[in-house]
């Protein structure tokens, strides 16, 4: 493997052997592309021109990462100034539905962004596997990732953080519709000690996968789930944690380099400012965004558990050595 993360030559020759003959098979099962579409691909986005797919997901650094995408391609124009004159009302920059990264008569760069759900499942699996695509994930540890969600979008106002009050509602509602959880029909918001167990009511009810599919919940979904970890074999997968301590230039380089981009103005992402202190089992963790936090152990564990699956598909190594992890 290459230090760019690369998948090496002679693993890549094995892939396009076996994507060649997956393809045959596929063309040849009744109902096999229709099964592909299942899969979670709405948060992933392909860049064909520079045969590039991203997953960064919500909670993740999405906003500023996409942000700084569109900036940097743009010469300096920002996000805002072409939302400012989409026409629909707000869309995430992810989105290629604001009209900001496909529309020729309002943007000044060259990068084109597809959605991955709506390619050709074929073709899908083409890019999921292929070495002359570089695939790339940004990801959250997973307790931290969490209890971010339930702060922007669950969390009651006396709380103190800023939360989106219909995202509220239509979660509560949502979870409710997975659980049948019986506080749920009444309740206007949850503690973070309500949250870690509706989550665990969904994880024990086998429904990770429907809130995984479900819009608006991709915040609380697993990120294994989300970025089809068991269909995308992606190069790189970098930790939004470890830019505390390798510097988005050094850890970005080569995603920056094929993309022609400069990483001058990559932030370090907003939801690790120095201002942020959260405690989880006692030890200072910079993942709030306002005010102190305290979790206790057992609502840790009940997070640690339900997503379980994403400390065993990403590996350990990971989260414990804030590190990008080069898959090969």
């Amino acid at each position: 493997m290459h230090g760019t993360g690369c998948v090496d030559q002679g693993r890549g020759k094995c892939q396009q052997a076996s994507v060649a003959i997956l393809l045959v098979i596929l063309a040849a099962t009744p109902g096999a592309c229709a099964e592909m579409h299942k899969l979670p691909y709405d948060k992933a986005q392909y860049l064909p021109d520079q045969k590039i797919l991203l997953c960064v997901l919500p909670k993740a650094g999405s906003t500023s990462f996409f942000e700084w995408l569109f900036r940097a391609s743009s010469g300096g124009q920002e996000f805002s100034e072409c939302e400012d004159r989409a026409h629909g009302g707000y869309q995430h920059p992810s989105s290629v539905k604001n009209g900001c990264w496909n529309n020729t008569a309002t943007r000044k760069h060259k990068i084109r962004m597809v959605e991955f759900g709506t390619l050709d499942p074929v073709e899908q699996m083409r890019i999921a596997t292929s070495n002359e695509i570089f695939r790339f994930s940004l990801v959250r540890e997973p307790v931290s990732r969490a209890i971010s969600g339930w702060k922007n979008k669950l969390s009651c106002d006396s709380e103190g953080y800023t939360v989106d009050t219909m995202d509220r509602s239509r979660a509560i509602r949502k979870f409710f519709d997975l659980t049948k959880l019986s506080f749920l029909r009444q309740a206007k918001c949850l503690t973070i000690d309500q949250f870690a167990d509706v989550l665990v009511a969904i994880r024990d009810q086998n429904k990770m996968e429907n809130m995984n599919t479900m819009s608006m919940m991709g915040h609380f979904a697993s990120s294994s789930l989300r970025c089809a970890l068991d269909h995308v074999m992606y190069q790189q997968v970098t930790l939004l944690e470890s830019f505390e301590h390798v510097s988005p230039t050094v850890q970005l380089r080569y995603l920056a380099d094929r993309l022609n981009l400069s990483l001058e103005e990559f932030p370090y992402l907003k939801s690790h400012s120095s201002s942020d202190n959260t405690t989880l089992i006692g030890k200072p963790h910079k993942s709030a965004l306002h005010t102190q936090l305290h979790v206790s152990k057992s609502t840790i564990q009940k997070f640690r558990y339900v997503y379980s699956m994403d400390y065993a598909s990403f590996g350990t190594e990971l989260f414990r050595n804030c590190v990008s992890r080069f898959m090969t």
